[in-house]
């Protein structure tokens, strides 16, 4: 048991040191003045403001990024495994994550109103007003930005966590692909029996995080998520012991 949470904890910080360092690339001053970038004082701050719906679904992809490790490595269990229990369990946990995953999937896949609500079709523009517009310079720069006549430079890069957190993820899943690809037999069970219990902790604590943020349509899948994940370390856990 000791051994399973280590390795939980060893994953937690590995995304929280991905975090602190993305943080620290967006805000650090000394980093943009090397560059010879001045960045805006903290005088002038960017607002984004997101839609419910939006906010649901990056919740939403945050989940599923945890969700599809898990999968993965059970598809390889019920391929590899040599033990028909394990074959079995393994079986039992992907279908019912696949069922999860696909509840996620329209969660992302929902089509997102501006805000506001839609737009009326007085104001939509033309594909031909679309073409002639003249669009603003990503990095156009703001007038409390501009002194005399000197200008500061403003960059704004915000670091999208959720983009960070499926990056993660999927270097994670390759890796756990090349390891499960060097065992076999009962070391192959071994191996997977661990990365069983870490990847459900692993949901558990990602759940934990976003749990107060859902609105009251995505809640309902995230509550199915946290009861399946639970039934699962309770049933993982009593294999393992039933073993000793």
């Amino acid at each position: 048991m000791v051994h399973y949470r280590g390795l939980a904890i060893l994953f937690a910080m590995g995304l929280f040191a991905v975090t602190v360092v993305a943080n620290d690339q967006a805000k650090s001053p000394a980093t943009a003045l090397e560059s010879g970038v001045q960045t805006v004082p903290p005088t002038a701050p960017a607002t984004l403001v997101v839609t419910p719906a939006e906010n649901d679904r990056r919740l939403a992809r945050w989940l599923l990024a945890d969700n599809d490790v898990l999968i993965a490595s059970c598809k390889l269990a019920m391929e590899r495994a040599t033990d028909p229990k394990i074959k079995e369990l393994a079986r039992t946990i992907h279908d019912a994550h696949q069922t999860i995953h696909d509840n996620l999937g329209l969660v992302i896949r929902a089509p997102i109103e501006p805000i506001g609500g839609p737009i009326r079709d007085d104001l939509k523009q033309s594909n031909e007003e679309k073409k002639t517009a003249q669009i603003k310079p990503q990095n156009a720069i703001p007038e409390a930005a501009k002194t005399g006549n000197s200008v500061v430079k403003a960059t704004l890069h915000p670091t999208d966590f959720v983009a960070v957190k499926e990056k993660v993820c999927q270097t994670l899943k390759s890796d756990l692909v090349g390891e499960f690809q060097k065992l076999n037999g009962a070391e192959f069970d071994k191996a997977f029996m661990v990365k069983l219990v870490v990847w459900h902790e692993a949901i558990v604590a990602s759940l934990s995080a976003v749990k107060n943020h859902p609105t009251e349509q995505l809640r309902n899948t995230l509550e199915d998520l946290r009861a399946t994940t639970d039934k699962h370390l309770k049933e993982i856990r009593q294999f393992e012991a039933s073993k000793s």
